[in-house]
């Protein structure tokens, strides 16, 4: 099972595309934790950064958001978001807890 990632910049976001590499999580619970901080779900953003999707010299910036997260693991009613989970971007959650798992 996947790790559950976690909001306020504490996971990676792989950003796959060439103006940035990586970023971070930044959207979270308020009321569920995960090792103390706020766990990721759907419709939560990674840090607004720089993307390639709109120009070669990357002048524009995104903030995506998770597209789907778990279909059987839900945070106020919202999936949790996990390791390798889509953004409505290119980007996908590139890391997360190294003791909470959450299936599909």
């Amino acid at each position: 099972m996947p790790k559950v990632a976690r909001g306020d910049s504490v996971d990676s976001v792989d950003c796959n595309h060439p103006c940035l590499g990586t970023t971070t999580t930044d959207g979270m619970s308020s009321n569920v934790k995960i090792n103390g901080t706020g766990v990721h779900r759907k419709d939560d953003a990674s840090v607004t950064h720089l993307s390639g999707a709109d120009s070669p010299i990357c002048v524009a910036t995104h903030t995506p958001t998770i597209a789907t997260g778990s279909t059987t693991v839900f945070a106020n009613n919202k999936g949790v978001a996990r390791k390798d989970d889509a953004y409505n971007a290119s980007d996908t959650v590139a890391s997360g807890s190294d003791n909470v798992f959450a299936g599909p």
